[in-house]
């Protein structure tokens, strides 16, 4: 649970009270690599927080094609965030592409105590501010630039996405083919 309260301290502060309720509310999940956390079409009703591991969102268009709009690496939410809080059926998948360790928040019990859903819409809409937005916005960066500039972007912004994410999901979330991914690295290494 430390890793936990690690995570939600950068937003929020908890009373030692606050925490042991919060972590009676919690069950600690392991999924494999390649396992569902939420398949788009249904309606997020877990909110869970990665404390090691990685997670795709993304979503699948009419031709079948998987576009990947997100990443998540060993620490944050594991939900589709807008679905959760508005009880809409997602747009998007969220896919381990690791082994991963989260632990699963009983939001039914969260909501009993109403200090802690003060504190939990503070958390989520910081959240939202200081991760969310931000993202976004860089990805909007990236689509308005060249495929190598995109690239060179991406790795700067995130360098260990190279190491941990697998070519064709970078590929699909920079929108370009893997084969162009492929000549960009090669390019950068000469």
């Amino acid at each position: 649970m430390n890793q936990l309260f690690h995570f939600l301290d950068h937003y929020v502060s908890f009373t030692e009270s606050e925490k042991y309720f919060i972590s009676s509310a919690c069950t600690y999940k392991q999924l494999n690599k390649n396992d569902f956390f939420l398949l788009q079409g249904k309606t997020p009703t877990t909110l869970a927080i990665l404390t090691n591991g990685a997670f795709r969102f993304f979503h699948t268009n009419e031709g079948g094609e998987e576009i990947n709009t997100e990443f998540i690496l060993d620490h944050g939410f594991v939900t589709n965030l807008l679905g959760f809080i508005e009880s809409k059926e997602s747009h998007l998948s969220v896919q381990a592409m690791e082994n991963s360790d989260i632990i699963i928040l009983d939001w039914r019990k969260i909501q009993l105590e109403k200090s802690l859903c003060r504190k939990f819409k503070i958390l989520g809409s910081l959240y939202l501010n200081k991760v969310c937005l931000p993202a976004l916005l860089h990805y909007q960066l990236l689509m308005s630039e060249t495929p190598n500039k995109r690239y060179a972007l991406l790795l700067k912004k995130y360098p260990h996405y190279a190491q941990r994410i697998a070519q064709k999901h970078l590929a699909s979330y920079l929108r370009l083919r893997p084969e162009t991914v492929s000549r960009i690295r090669k390019n950068l290494l000469i």
